[in-house]
This record gives structure tokens, C-alpha cells and sequence, in this order.
């Protein structure tokens, strides 16, 4: 990091240490929830070095950083220990003791993280997103998620970057404070149009211009981004329901099944929306819209992705295609992703609620699907049905771009190729799929068979360009519609 707390660390560095009578220290306010771990503490006792300089709040003598420290030194018969002095608020001690024991030492757990994060939100909302992810080492959208979850999104109408200065809440509100100046004071410098809105000295520069020539101040893509803001706004509290066929608007006839009860409650759940991509790694989307664009299409195309969850593709085709529309089953997902959306000012995603059986696709036959790690969610039955809907959206000649559990191997070898895979979960859930994740997905989901897949393909009237498996388990097709 480059930013205040960073400074604060770096400036640490340089101060002198002094030794302190350890008596004199007062317990500080530590992120970590569980309190002291005994083991720790020990081992370091048992170090037959000094033991590394504490972090102390000059004005009330309370650690910072080094709890540990201390009672290792009271535990071999130390009085004094070496300490680097800190000198702020009672706020920077806390930020500087959560960012210090996230990067050194005995790491936080995420519990510990996420306490400390919402802390953070709640006593000092000012706090980017940015600079709460980076002294916390959470993600920025976790703590976005946090934010709103904790309800201090709309508190300050600025926050505090990294680089110490403040900048309006978005894009849309610091041109807004400019064209009122501007109008206010239409002789003022730009320098001190800029400095007043918070804006850079360009967007004071663009918005005299466009007033001087009497065009709308506000350009098109900005105005989009606040229709999607407040549509955003008149949907927060009218979130679809869940549960029977009457209540789930995707549902287009009675006896067909309700993809949102097979969609697993977890991806009903705005915590686990939040770190859905840690867990998922971060998939690059990059090879998928190389392939894409290998297969013909190009920047007039539309393409569809199904499933699209937080948006990963959808948002990285916007800048290649001229229409996406990212469909997904999920409420929770979808406000995150029309969230994302409209953070990025995109004007070219559309976002709709449904699902594979549900979705009605408007305007000229699609280009491209894309459909990542959903399609294992309906049974065979439905998947048959979900493919020939497919083949529905797309023109001829249009591309399927496949991703999903799919097992190549015989019934026989289902043991073997089984434990191969679960010997690479991963062991932190927050971070990937562990052993447990994928037992669950055997026993609730539908991953199906490649050699029932690909019939199904063929009968919906795809041809099978190019099929790729990674440890018998993970399959990813290219196919054209015939």
C-alpha cells in the first residue's frame, strides 16, 4: 500500500526503539477475537533472542502490536522490552494495530478480519473501500458487501483514500458539485472548480465546456449510470421470494421445476455472494473470450451468459461485445452484479432474473452463450431441456461455450478419479472448494456423466467443436449451433 497507513508503517521503521518497563504497558485494543494464543506465546518465550520491538499508542500506553510479545517477556522474567512509539488518534491506532497483525506475525483469521473490517465501517465510515480492504486484507468487494449489509453505504457523501484527500461518493456527484459551481461562479479558475468539487482537473475542464457550448453537461453514459442507481435504489427493498412455484416469478408453467430451490442456498446468501469469486479463484476470463472472438465473433456481437453469477465474464465481455446479458436465477446474485454494473457506468450489460428454462431472450438471435459451473444444478432431464432452449437463442452458426462439473470416466473408476479429486480441495473455504464443498456437491447436485452430456448436445443441435477435460472432472466444450 501506498497510502496513509502505509506511511504510518513506514514512518515506525525510522523511530528509535526504547526500552519500556513492562509494567508500564497498558493491554491494547487487538483485532483478534479469540484473544491470546497460549502456544504462541510460548514459543516465543522460548526464543533465546531479544524479542522484536512492540508497537505502544504514546498517549495511553496501550499496545498496538505485540501482545504476544509481552507475555512471552513476562513469561521468561523479562521488566522491560524494546518498543516503537506511535503517535495519532485513537481511530489510526486501531486502523495501524488491524493492518500490523494482518501482515506480521501470527495471522488474523478471517473472523478476525471481518470483526475488524465492520468495526471500521461502523466508527469511521469515511474509510474507502479501498483503504478498509487494505489495512484488513479482505477484498474490496467483501468490504463493499460488508458496507451495505452493516447500512453505512449512503452515510458520508466522500471517503478518505489512499492517498489522503477526499473524492465524492462517484463520478455522477462530483460532476454535479462542478456544473453547480460553474454556474455559481462562472469566472472561477478551474483549479478551484476541481479542488471544490473533488473532481480532476479534465472533468472541471469537460463540464465548462459543455456548458459553454450549451451541450448537457452529463454525458450519456453518466446518465445511464444513474438510472441503474435508481432503479438499484426502488429495488433494494423488494427482493423476489424463494420457495414454492408460486412465489418464484422465474417459474414459467406449473409443472416445470424451480431452478431457484436447485440453486443451493448458499447462492441466496449476500455473505457468501461477497466472497463468491475468492472462492471460486478468480477465474480469468480471458481464454473464454479469446475463444469467442476466435470463433467469429465480434465488437457488433451479443452474447449471453447464463449463470452469471457476480459477473466475472459478463463484465470483461462488455468491453469486447456490444451487448451482454448476464441472466441469473439467484436475487442476491443479481443485485451484486447490477451493482457491479452500475459501478462500472456500463450501458452495454443488461441484467435479468431467471433461469435456463426461464429465460425469454429479446431482440435478434444471439451470437454467443457462455454458461460457467451452473448447468450442474438441473437434473438431466431439465439440462436436456435447458440445452434445446439454448439452441433456441442462438442464430445459426452461433457458439455454446461450456464450463461445468462433467465426469470423464466410467462408473467403475468412480472411487479412484474421486479421491484424485478431492486430494486438491482446497482447506480454507474462504479461499476455494474444500474436501466437504465437493462431497456436498455429489450428494445435492447433478453433475452429469460426459457420455449423457453430449448426446444431449447433439440432440439439441450443437456440434461439438472442441472438448477439453482438466483431472476427468472438469470439462469445458465448444460448440456451434447447426
Amino acid at each position: 500500500m501506498q497510502g496513509p497507513h502505509s506511511r504510518m508503517t513506514g514512518a515506525l521503521e525510522s523511530f528509535a526503539e526504547t526500552m519500556v518497563p513492562v509494567s508500564a504497558l497498558r493491554p491494547g485494543d487487538s483485532p483478534r477475537v479469540g484473544g491470546e494464543d497460549l502456544e504462541h506465546v510460548r514459543a516465543l518465550a522460548a526464543l533465546e533472542t531479544p524479542l522484536p520491538p512492540i508497537v505502544v499508542h504514546r498517549t495511553t500506553m496501550r499496545v498496538i502490536d505485540g501482545r504476544h510479545r509481552v507475555r512471552a517477556a513476562v513469561l521468561r522474567g523479562d521488566t522491560e522490552i524494546a518498543v516503537r512509539f506511535f503517535d495519532g488518534s485513537d481511530a489510526d491506532a486501531f486502523l495501524l494495530s488491524v493492518q500490523l497483525n494482518a501482515t506480521q506475525g501470527l495471522s488474523l483469521s478471517p473472523i478476525d478480519r471481518a470483526t475488524a473490517a465492520a468495526r471500521i465501517l461502523e466508527s469511521q465510515p469515511h474509510r474507502s473501500d479501498q483503504v478498509i480492504a487494505a489495512v484488513t486484507g479482505l477484498s474490496r468487494r467483501v468490504v463493499a458487501s460488508m458496507r451495505k449489509q452493516i447500512g453505512v453505504s449512503a452515510t458520508p457523501r466522500e471517503r478518505l483514500l489512499e492517498d489522503g484527500r477526499t473524492r465524492p461518493m462517484n463520478a455522477l456527484a462530483g460532476r454535479r458539485r462542478a456544473i453547480k459551481l460553474l454556474k455559481e461562479n462562472p469566472r472561477a479558475s478551474l483549479r478551484t472548480i476541481a479542488g471544490a468539487a473533488g473532481v480532476a482537473l479534465g472533468t472541471a475542464r469537460d463540464v465548462r465546456e459543455r456548458l459553454r457550448t450549451g451541450r448537457d453537461p452529463i454525458p450519456p453514459r453518466l446518465r445511464e449510470l444513474a438510472r441503474r442507481q435508481e432503479r438499484l435504489r426502488s429495488k433494494e427493498n423488494d427482493s423476489p421470494r424463494t420457495g414454492s412455484s408460486g412465489e418464484n416469478p422465474t417459474m414459467i408453467k406449473s409443472w416445470m421445476v424451480d431452478e431457484l430451490a436447485y440453486a443451493g442456498p448458499e447462492h441466496l446468501d449476500p455473505a457468501f455472494v461477497a466472497g463468491f469469486e475468492a472462492k471460486q479463484g478468480y477465474p480469468d476470463p480471458t481464454g473464454d473470450l479469446d475463444v469467442l472472438t476466435g470463433s467469429g465473433l465480434n465488437a457488433e456481437s451479443t452474447v449471453v451468459d447464463l449463470g452469471a453469477g457476480t459477473g466475472r465474464f459478463a463484465l470483461a465481455a462488455a468491453s469486447r461485445f456490444r451487448r451482454v446479458v448476464a441472466v441469473d436465477v439467484s436475487p442476491a446474485m443479481l443485485r451484486y452484479l447490477e451493482e457491479r454494473v452500475a459501478d462500472a457506468g456500463l450501458a452495454n450489460v443488461e441484467c435479468v432474473r431467471a433461469g435456463f428454462l426461464s429465460y425469454a431472450h429479446e431482440g435478434p438471435p444471439a451470437d454467443a452463450v457462455y454458461t460457467r459451473n451452473a448447468l450442474h444444478q438441473l437434473p438431466d432431464f431439465w439440462k436436456a431441456l435447458a440445452l434445446e432452449r439454448i439452441g433456441g437463442i442462438l442464430r445459426p452458426g452461433g457458439v455454446l461455450r461450456l464450463h461445468d462439473l462433467i465426469f470423464d470416466f466410467q462408473p467403475g473408476e468412480a472411487d479412484q478419479v474421486v479421491e484424485t479429486w478431492f486430494a486438491g480441495a482446497a482447506e480454507d473455504p474462504a479461499r476455494g472448494y474444500t474436501r466437504d464443498d465437493f462431497a456436498e456437491h455429489l450428494r445435492t447436485e447433478f453433475s452429469t456423466f460426459r457420455w449423457l452430456l453430449e448426446p444431449m448436445l447433439a440432440a439439441a443441435g450443437f456440434e461439438i467443436v472442441q472438448a477439453e477435460f482438466t483431472r476427468s472432472v472438469y470439462g469445458a466444450y465448444t460448440c456451434v449451433k447447426r
